[in-house]
């Protein structure tokens, strides 16, 4: 006969895991994509799971959830982890997914309407992306306008849809590697002009969350499709390449 106790500790000890691996899972999320494991670093699991203070095991169980999500490939056996880079066609083709995705998450959460601790959580977002213009501070803007697309992505009541969650974070933390003048001023733009295409990216959300909140289906979806279109314009047209 099973122990009563044995059954309680082992339940015990499988949430604790589970609480591991999720803080495992979120801090290498965050360095991710805050570029402090900027695209195309190797990252060997031995010393990851040492600079983490964890054993391998929970490690192996986070990296399996970051592959799901699109920003790291393993290699060399399982021992090499890579911080995954896209290309700017493959990041280019990506986006042009995330149009039909951030446009169809948008309507259907104009449908449902937002329950008023989800607007809250959106109109925070925005106004830390607005409170990261002046002066310009590129890892709150992006984490902001991250949580945003998230936000709406997770809300919109759809699980299919909520699946490409992973695709959202991959391109987001793409396009922050491949052109980090979207977030800080540098050799290709002046902090004059980051501060504009973030007032202008400010301007778009902002145009999004209204439709949304006054569930209007056919303007969220529209005006969400917009902003994704403007990003592959501005960013990922071989023109500007």
């Amino acid at each position: 006969m099973t122990n009563p106790l044995e059954v309680v500790a082992d339940v015990g000890l499988r949430e604790k895991r589970s609480r591991l691996v999720d803080d495992v899972t979120a801090t290498l999320r965050e360095l991710i994509l805050t570029h402090t494991l900027p695209a195309g670093s190797k990252l060997v699991q031995t010393e990851l799971a040492e600079r983490l203070g964890v054993s391998r095991t929970p490690l192996r169980e986070a990296i399996r959830l970051l592959e799901q999500d699109g920003l790291v490939r393993v290699s060399n056996g399982n021992r090499t982890v890579e911080v995954v880079h896209l290309d700017g066609d493959e990041l280019r083709e990506l986006y042009e997914i995330r149009e039909v995705v951030d446009g169809l998450a948008a309507r259907l959460l104009a449908r449902r309407g937002m329950p008023a601790g989800v607007r809250e959580q959106i109109e925070a977002h925005l106004h830390q992306m607005v409170n990261s213009v002046y002066p310009l501070r590129g890892d709150d803007f992006f984490t902001a306008h991250l949580d945003f697309h998230s936000e709406i992505l997770l809300h919109c009541g759809n699980q299919r849809l909520r699946s490409q969650l992973h695709l959202v974070r991959m391109t987001a933390a793409s396009l922050r590697d491949e052109f980090p003048l979207v977030v800080r001023e540098g050799p290709r733009m002046s902090a004059q002009e980051a501060e504009t295409h973030a007032r202008t990216s400010n301007q778009e959300h902002r145009a999004i969350f209204e439709a949304i909140d006054a569930r209007d289906e056919a303007l969220a979806e529209r005006v969400a499709r917009q902003h994704i279109a403007r990003t592959i314009e501005h960013y990922l047209c071989p023109c500007q390449e």
